[in-house]
């Protein structure tokens, strides 16, 4: 459960910070959609965490 908990730690990482670029770039148009996407990375972070510092 820790390595699920770290490869989902780093998945989001990837969404919170890929999303900026996508934004950039226009493929997101609104700050909306931006916003949606940013929640849902930190959800998984928080998720990844959890399953790190519980799972044995």
């Amino acid at each position: 459960m820790f390595n699920l908990g770290g490869i989902l730690f780093i998945i989001s990482g990837l969404v919170v910070f890929g999303s900026d670029f996508y934004f950039k770039k226009g493929k997101i148009k609104t700050l909306k959609g931006l916003l949606i996407i940013k929640i849902f990375g930190l959800v998984l972070s928080i998720l990844g965490a959890l399953l790190m510092f519980y799972g044995k």
